[in-house]
């Protein structure tokens, strides 16, 4: 799947909430309209589960977390073979580099976002917002209704952007005692009627 990512941004109005003022790096930025190149979508590789990993780390590591935290999240960001069986895996290659990936799993008519990460030196270029986009249309192709997301705090907003609502809060797989955001998307109705209140 090949897509051109248009000079033209789509507009989605900012939502309130107490991120609101908060810029995601995951965000286009205010001149990605620069950034103009042929973003091609295709399925993971097993050969290339430890280079996606160490993507997912790279990502993962611009929210300022220090060492320690970050050998805590290893476990949880790394892909193994037997992933690429019971979850959907897609990497965002721009040219011959890889700019991203996105992992989703599907369970009756739950779909978990069980990863989106861009690589650091292209985040808010628009490629988390194509992930995103595969990531929903995907899930409601397996038969999807909603999306649940336990996002990092700092890419929240990003996902609040997007159409997710806040919906609780989740307990970290990696650092005990440590809570995320957790977030809802109802897949069945379309974006344009899907719950954001202006800023």
């Amino acid at each position: 799947m090949i897509f051109w990512q248009s000079p033209v941004l789509r507009h989605r109005p900012h939502a309130r909430s107490e991120h609101a003022g908060n810029s995601s790096l995951l965000d286009p930025a205010a001149t990605s309209w620069q950034n103009t190149w042929m973003i091609h979508l295709r399925d993971a590789r097993q050969n290339e589960l430890p280079s996606l990993s160490a993507l997912c780390l790279r990502s993962k590591a611009v929210w300022g977390y220090d060492d320690a935290f970050m050998i805590a999240c290893r476990t949880e960001l790394t892909l193994v073979p037997d992933e690429l069986k019971s979850t959907q895996v897609q990497v965002a290659e721009r040219g011959t580099i890889v700019a991203g990936l996105a992992q989703v799993k599907v369970t009756d008519t739950d779909a978990d976002l069980l990863k989106l990460f861009v690589e650091p030196a292209l985040l808010r270029s628009g490629v988390g917002s194509l992930l995103f986009e595969w990531a929903t249309a995907r899930a409601k192709s397996l038969g999807a209704v909603r999306m649940v997301i336990e996002a990092d705090p700092g890419a929240a907003p990003f996902y609040e952007r997007m159409g997710a609502c806040y919906a609780g809060f989740a307990p970290s797989q990696s650092i005990p005692g440590r809570v995320l955001p957790r977030m809802l998307l109802e897949l069945d109705k379309p974006a344009s009627i899907r719950p954001r209140v202006s800023s």
